[in-house]
């Protein structure tokens, strides 16, 4: 992992996120790249030209002098190389297109939160991108603390080839960590349950050979609905982190979403990555 780029409005939410990015960036001797992206209150018709361009260098200059404080911070932690950029437009388009461009190995963002100018919600920022973004988005939910370190990780997956690439990623970011990973299955067959069973176990083999990781841990949950069992291994604390590809984005959109209930939200403080999914791969697992 070379590079990570950290979406930043300078709210408490997204400044938890740079503190993942930093732990992270250290464990992975990766450079920090802060984003910081705004938009004009109106149109460029709406107003006269002198007064567009009066606003905007208002908005850099202030965005310069914030980029500037989170870069001393950086510095004050030591050893760790970062650059800042900020660009105009809208929110997740700079995002993804700037990941893009600098080739990022890691999105981490926060998941809630309301810019300083354009008044835009972080919530569907974060969902956007980890739908279009081509590399892993690492999600910040609103509440979550960085006072204890990440040692569980939690991988869903329904056994396909495609996880494999996403794993291996994970297993580089866990041994730094000294974290283990737990791979999960959600199984609806009541009748078949031997079925998940077999193929568990066939995983299991295959991913244990595949990366010499001695950490693993395999876990089958019962139940028709993956989403809801995946909330609920969440909120019952059993994990530090959750990882799913994004062919469970629709449950990062509820998940990280204003439809989210009180309740939920509350439970729901663990930071969550969204790895891409690709329909094919040259791995095969079965």
């Amino acid at each position: 992992m070379k590079t990570i780029i950290i979406p930043t409005d300078f709210s408490s939410n997204s400044e938890t996120a740079l503190n993942f990015g930093m732990v992270i960036a250290r464990q992975q001797q990766a450079q920090l790249i802060l984003l910081h992206t705004f938009e004009l209150p109106y149109s460029a018709g709406a107003v006269p030209f002198e007064v567009l361009q009066t606003e905007k260098e208002e908005y850099l200059k202030k965005g310069h002098q914030q980029l500037e404080q989170l870069g001393r911070k950086i510095e004050h932690a030591g050893g760790l190389k970062y650059s800042y950029i900020i660009e105009e437009g809208m929110p997740a388009d700079c995002i993804i297109e700037t990941a893009r461009k600098r080739n990022a190995d890691l999105i981490i963002m926060g998941s809630k939160g309301k810019t300083n100018v354009g008044n835009v919600l972080f919530g569907s920022v974060t969902t956007a991108v980890i739908e279009k973004a081509d590399c892993p988005v690492l999600a910040i939910p609103e509440g979550t603390k960085i006072s204890k370190p990440i040692k569980q990780v939690a991988y869903a997956t329904n056994f396909l080839s495609s996880d494999l690439s996403a794993i291996n990623t994970l297993v580089k970011v866990a041994v730094p960590m000294d974290a283990s990973i737990t791979i999960l299955h959600v199984d609806g067959d009541e009748d078949h349950p031997e079925n998940a069973v077999k193929k568990m176990n066939e995983y299991m083999n295959r991913l244990t050979k595949a990366f010499g990781f001695n950490r693993f841990s395999f876990e089958i949950l019962n139940g028709d609905d993956v989403e809801s069992e995946l909330r609920k291994y969440v909120s019952d604390g059993k994990t530090d982190m959750l990882v799913v590809s994004t062919r469970y984005r629709n449950f990062f959109g509820r998940l990280l979403g204003e439809s989210v209930t009180k309740q939920l939200a509350g439970k729901l403080t663990v930071p969550m990555i969204a790895f891409h999914y690709h329909k094919e791969t040259p791995l095969k697992v079965f």
